[in-house]
This record gives structure tokens, sequence and C-alpha cells, in this order.
């Protein structure tokens, strides 16, 4: 079966991070990674979450779906993260046996700037929905119910 497994670092997370978080634009990117996301996830692996970090994930939980969140796995520190993932799956700055984090951003960026990489995205721009034949009455659905008078984070 075909999946992501995702490594999520919040080694320099800070307050300032959780100020900036808008609930509304929160909630809406989190429906359209877990109804619009056209592949699956396997686990969610955070790492490095400080006692601010913890809050930050405690305020995106409001958002994500119990099956979701049974995939969340926290871990303190790289010995737990190497007990739950494969070493040969991880990259070199997280002890792991694969490319490093520098060397896999390079190889991106090189296959991002090449010819063939550059006219399929250009295709794909061009590519638009024929929102007449959406079923349903109203496209403009707003999915967000309530307010958010009072935030509380635990």
């Amino acid at each position: 079966m075909l999946g992501e497994i995702w490594l999520i670092d919040l080694k320099n997370i800070t307050l300032g991070h959780l100020l900036r978080l808008n609930p509304m634009v929160v909630q809406r990117a989190s429906q359209m990674f877990q109804e619009g996301l056209a592949l699956k996830v396997f686990a969610i692996h955070i790492l490095n979450a400080p006692s601010i970090g913890q809050q930050i994930l405690n305020f995106f939980k409001k958002f994500m779906k119990p099956k979701l969140l049974d995939r969340l796995v926290l871990h303190s520190n790289l010995e737990e993260l190497h007990k739950a993932l494969p070493k040969e799956c991880l990259p070199r700055d997280y002890g792991g046996e694969d490319y490093s984090m520098e060397e896999l951003k390079d190889m991106y960026q090189k296959e991002f700037r090449t010819e063939k990489t550059k006219q399929y995205l250009l295709k794909g721009c061009k590519e638009i929905s024929d929102e007449k034949k959406r079923p349903g009455a109203n496209n403009n659905e707003e999915f967000l119910a309530g307010t958010f008078k009072k935030l509380d984070l635990d």
C-alpha cells in the first residue's frame, strides 16, 4: 500500500509561532489536508516538542479527525524516533543513513529547475475545473462553525 510517513521537527518553535496562527486559516488548511490530499499518511512523527510545542499541537488537535490523531506520534529525542522509524529511512541529520537535508534540498531544487518539470507545472496551471458540473448548491460553503471568542490552550 502506498503512503507517506511524515517527520516534523519542532526544535526551534516559539510562542511567537503560536501567536501568528489564525484559527480560520488553520481550520481550512486542516480540512483541505484531511479531505483533499490525494495520498495516504500512515503516521506523523513529531520530534523535539517543547512545552510550547505541546500547546501548539493541542491547538491543532482541535481541527484533526480522530483517525489522524491516532497516527500522531510524539518523540522527545532521537532514540525514541529510531525505535519507531528505521535509520535507513531517516536523513543523516536525524541519525539516519539516507541523504542529509541539505543534499535532499539540492536534489529537489535541481529537479524543479529542469525543463520537464517546468513544462509539467505550466500545463497544470492551464487546467481548470468546470464549476457548473460540481454537485451541490453552495460551492462556497463556510466550514468553520462557531466562534473563537474564547480559545483555551492546554
